[in-house]
């Protein structure tokens, strides 16, 4: 695989070509943000953490989900800052029957309050 992604909290990557037989290495670097959503509305129960999952991994969102004691979703998301607009939008949703979003706070990670996180997951999680 010529991409790898290295721990940091820029999305980092190695490229390695092979032209005539010599090696060529680039770093890649695009800076990414760390970001903590709670949404607020009917969102547990109702397929909602699987919906999250889906658009985080058709956009490129890595992190997490999960329900929260309140009733409320627990969203911990990286990616880039245009990635990050989308992916809000795009879990901003109200399904008749089903998924009723009323609110979503929005925290960018990195204050005093909320640490970045070392260990973001390669993938979009699911946390039961």
């Amino acid at each position: 695989m010529p991409f790898m992604r290295l721990p940091n909290y820029l999305a980092q990557y190695k490229l390695n070509i092979h032209l005539h037989g010599k090696q060529f290495l680039f770093l890649c670097i695009m800076i990414t943000m760390q970001r903590f959503y709670r949404v607020h509305g009917i969102v547990q129960g109702v397929g909602y953490r699987s919906f999250v999952k889906s658009v985080a991994d058709r956009i490129g969102v890595h992190g997490s989900v999960k329900n929260a004691e309140d009733g409320s979703v627990e969203i911990f998301a990286d990616a880039s800052l245009s990635k990050l607009e989308r992916f809000e939008k795009e879990i901003n949703v109200s399904i008749q029957n089903s998924i009723q979003v009323f609110s979503i706070e929005s925290y960018e990670v990195g204050t005093s309050a909320l640490p970045k996180r070392r260990n973001v997951p390669e993938h979009f999680e699911i946390e039961h």
